[in-house]
């Protein structure tokens, strides 16, 4: 059974006579629209404005699918008299209630009454001290066996008040108002407080829902998604705000921060406001799961967990309940998500790591070309053990959007498509936005090193900016000048066709991750196919090969590992299991098979050429492994990155 919201605006047609528009979207992607996408409707209807819930059910083909696929309309009648509505062809019953559209109700009753997650009494010492600053990716069903932390690792509520309190104080810049005063800030602070004991929700759920959703800004904006989503906690159409439509208070009432907090914990007269209170009760837990699949549901806004019990499943934010749980645990630098660098999209970035001390280097990872950053989870794991590390999707890849402007037209010019550049700048302007400054260590993997070199041709000068690199089975200019058309060449399509990949390369197994990983992974790669699509290689290097970084040594003397493996070596198993099959002709055989033998010819000539990019450089050939050594031999990396962070405490020492 589905849900969906049919709201009616009245408007005037060119005879002046009144008619109805009518928007419809399925309750799935109303609560914070996650995937960008609405489903709307329109009929002409003659009918005072009224806003109407459609429940369906017995519907073929899918609700989403259906509406999609265009204007399909059929004319139901009767429910209401005097009123003809339009819903999807396919509907085998149809139910229409008249709501109110008044929010003016403000929910004050819901509690918490699941033994194990209600609290009966607030205690500010509640918990095992300040915790750790640092960020675990977790995924699974949010229980201690699946490795999410037990309800005894939860910090305490004054430490965690503690320790976020300066960026609470702070959080307003990013939305360009005033920051909290210190006054609207000890509000905030009683309001969760009092919120907390009459709706037996823990303050500390609380608290890291609001870092979540507005980093505590009293004056957060009202998301608008086809409902309203304000206030510190962006309740679902709750009515708490201080800044809805432009119009902002400052300073913000007491009563206001209240209502924000009532509205997140508690919910909202909406029939589908639910608070913490209610989800926590519906998340089927008495353990700290019931809180992450509470976190789940709040952001999803479905308000039921996916069969699968994957909190970082499709259908929300895939971070979201790993970010509260992180909270919970003492981080509070850390960041996963998207982060709006524009006011046409916004890119996803995930932070892990210890906190940056003073001067010292952050990691930046640069993906290969239609690789998400989810593909390089174990090595962001090994790496976030010593260093603060930042893996990010470009624009178009994984959850990260596309900017419109960026999209060419089937007859675009070269230069409307996405380069290494353009990716390199959006980059930048990311970091401007979560305030990472120099210097960096730029870690890469195939196409990313060329986008990692077209972020260092932003710097001038690029020391001290760039500390050092390491450069993983790295494309170049050359590359793309020496394997014409295509890597691999267009004949290996009809050779590999029907070969099955994982049989015959294991590298599925080499991954070493869980089958709930690989799941996500999976979906991640299909999403990044739009923002691959997009991208320009060749153009890229050519604009890199403008540059002449290899002849000017543009990094000096900063530390720069470049690693070798044998890039051909899956495309050569592939290759023989589907000659074995007896695919392809004797012509694209032949192709495939110079193809090989070129670039076993110049693969180190390629790889080397990296070293003059630095006269402190170091070479690692590892012949064993194959292209894709970053995700099935991340250690390896882990060791480069540690040998050039050595180099540059050397240097700041000297």
């Amino acid at each position: 059974m589905s849900d969906m919201i049919m709201t009616l605006h009245p408007q005037r047609d060119a005879s002046n006579n009144q008619r109805m528009r009518l928007d419809v979207t399925t309750r799935q992607n109303l609560k914070r629209c996650c995937s960008g996408r609405y489903l709307e409707l329109g009929a002409q209807i003659s009918e005072a404005n009224l806003n109407l819930r459609i429940r369906v059910s017995h519907y073929r083909p899918p609700i989403q699918q259906t509406l999609k696929s265009g204007p399909l309309l059929a004319v139901l009648s009767g429910c209401l008299t005097g009123i003809t509505v339009a819903a999807p062809v396919g509907v085998g019953k149809v139910e229409i209630i008249e709501r109110d559209d008044s929010l003016s109700a403000r929910s004050t009753s819901a509690t918490v009454t699941v033994s194990g997650l209600a609290v009966s009494a607030i205690n500010n010492n509640d918990g095992k001290g300040a915790g750790k600053d640092s960020y675990t990716m977790y995924t699974g069903d949010g229980s201690t066996g699946a490795g999410w932390p037990d309800k005894s690792d939860w910090v305490s509520f004054e430490n965690m008040w503690s320790a976020n309190k300066a960026t609470i104080g702070k959080s307003c810049a990013q939305f360009g108002v005033a920051d909290n005063s210190a006054t609207e800030t000890q509000e905030l602070y009683d309001a969760i407080q009092e919120v907390a004991t009459s709706s037996k929700v823990d303050h500390r759920f609380i608290l890291a829902v609001v870092m979540q959703e507005s980093k505590g800004c009293v004056r957060a904006p009202t998301s608008t998604y086809s409902v309203s989503n304000p206030g510190l906690m962006q309740s679902y159409q709750g009515t708490g705000t201080c800044n809805n439509g432009g119009k902002v208070q400052n300073p913000c009432p007491k009563t206001e921060i209240v209502q924000m907090i009532k509205d997140g914990a508690i919910g909202t007269s909406d029939a589908d406001g639910f608070g913490l209170a209610t989800l926590l009760d519906k998340s089927a837990r008495t353990n700290a799961a019931g809180f992450y699949r509470a976190a789940r549901m709040y952001n999803s806004g479905a308000w039921s967990i996916p069969s699968s019990g994957n909190l970082s499943g499709a259908g929300a934010t895939s971070c979201y309940a790993s970010d509260i749980a992180n909270r919970l645990t003492g981080w509070t630098t850390d960041q996963c998500g998207l982060v709006r660098i524009s006011p046409r999209h916004a890119l996803y970035i995930s932070t892990s790591g210890p906190p940056r001390c003073p001067g010292r280097p952050v990691v930046l990872f640069f993906t290969g070309g239609g690789a998400p950053s989810a593909l390089y989870l174990r090595l962001q794991r090994l790496l976030s053990v010593h260093y603060r590390v930042y893996f990010h999707d470009r624009a178009g890849y994984g959850d990260s959007e596309i900017d419109p402007g960026d999209a060419p037209q089937p007859d675009a010019a070269e230069d409307t498509v996405v380069t290494a550049q353009s990716a390199a700048r959006e980059l930048r302007e990311l970091l401007t936005v979560i305030d990472v400054a120099p210097p960096y260590i730029l870690v890469s993997h195939s196409y990313g090193s060329i986008c990692a070199r077209a972020f260092v041709g932003l710097f001038e000068p690029v020391q001290p900016s760039i500390a050092g690199m390491v450069l993983a089975e790295s494309a170049t200019e050359l590359m793309f000048d020496l394997f014409q058309p295509s890597v691999p060449p267009p004949a290996f399509a009809a050779i590999a066709q029907g070969v099955d990949y994982e049989a015959v390369t294991h590298e599925r197994e080499r991954l070493g991750l869980t089958e709930e990983e690989l799941e996500y992974v999976g979906k991640q790669l299909q999403k990044s196919a739009r923002g691959s699509a997009l991208e320009n290689p060749r153009l890229s290097a050519r604009q890199l090969l403008r540059e002449q970084q290899f002849a000017r040594q543009v990094l000096g003397d900063a530390p720069v590992s470049v690693i070798c493996a044998d890039f051909t070596k899956d495309f050569r198993l592939i290759y023989d299991e589907g000659v074995r099959l007896g695919h392809g002709t004797e012509a694209e055989r032949r192709e495939c098979s110079q193809f090989f033998e070129r670039a076993q010819l110049f693969n180190d000539e390629l790889r080397a050429g990296e070293l003059r990019l630095s006269s402190c450089n170091r070479y690692r050939k590892v012949l064993e492994e194959s292209h894709s050594l970053p995700i099935t031999r991340p250690e390896i990396l882990v060791d480069e990155v540690r040998w050039v962070m050595d180099r540059w405490a050397t240097r700041a020492i000297a």
